[in-house]
């Protein structure tokens, strides 16, 4: 699914450290220094949504909101998950421990793919999943409007195609929730970045950063990615430094409490 990587970026951090040498994050330092060339898609706004929870009642039931997941109503999600450290547990314990939504959470399946069929089974509500995923790879579910989104994870604002739909953001009910949540959310502003070789001469590394970006812009590119429904947001080398670093001075507290939610008792 998209937004796969997370398993391998959060794991690099669940130790209270993230496995880069200070010198690639712009700090002081020695080692070699990777030329980050930029990426594509962020996958800020295309993963990590809670998909088509009809509240065990059927399509009819499109009604519901995230508010009829708040206590003190006792009306409760099942939301499928996989395996540790994947992206849809993580941000599934997230709804329920950070936002406090009615989450039961299911585990044990293989898939996304798997969880789309336990929903039109009924034994699930919901799950976490990439938008594309479920456009491109569950487009017949997508366009009979069996899937709806509830949350936006990954997002500053409100995606656009889903005006009423709340980012995560705004569930989050103070600033310690806040962190925890930008924390986790981070490696989807970057999704995959282009990394090219290390110290890579500053004249070749401007080229390819350069070069990468135009593509970005080519009419010929943005053609092809709108016919795979392939979302496009895309970012150039120094804004995936920034993510990087910004990961990097996240307080340990902060990663603590993260690892305690998703992390070993999960």
């Amino acid at each position: 699914m998209p937004g796969g990587f997370l398993r391998v970026n959060l794991r690099t951090v669940m130790g209270e450290r993230i496995h880069y040498r200070r010198s690639e994050v712009g700090g002081a330092g020695v080692g070699c220094v990777q030329s980050y060339v930029g990426n594509a898609a962020r996958l800020v706004e295309v993963t990590a949504r809670l998909e088509g929870v009809d509240m065990g009642t059927g399509i009819a039931a499109v009604q519901k909101t995230v508010a009829d997941l708040k206590p003190p109503s006792t009306l409760t999600a099942r939301v499928g998950t996989t395996g540790a450290g994947a992206t849809n547990l993580v941000f599934t314990l997230i709804a329920k421990d950070i936002l406090g939504l009615n989450i039961q959470n299911v585990r044990g399946y293989r898939g996304a793919a798997d969880a789309f069929l336990a929903q039109q089974r009924g034994e699930l509500d919901g799950q976490v999943v990439g938008l594309s995923s479920a456009k491109v790879g569950q487009a017949a579910l997508y366009n009979a409007g069996f899937l709806r989104p509830l949350i936006a994870f990954a997002r500053t604002t409100r995606f656009p195609d889903y005006p009423d739909v709340p980012t995560g953001r705004e569930l989050a009910a103070n600033a310690r929730s806040q962190a925890i949540l930008e924390f986790a959310e981070a490696p989807f502003f970057m999704a995959l970045p282009v990394v090219a070789p290390p110290d890579l001469p500053p004249e070749r590394a401007r080229a390819l950063q350069e070069g990468f970006m135009a593509m970005t812009r080519d009419p010929a590119f943005i053609e092809d990615a709108n016919r795979m429904s392939l979302e496009q947001s895309p970012i150039d080398g120094e804004a995936v430094r920034a993510i990087i670093a910004r990961m990097g001075a996240t307080p340990k507290d902060v990663i603590a409490q993260f690892n305690g939610i998703v992390g070993v008792r999960n």
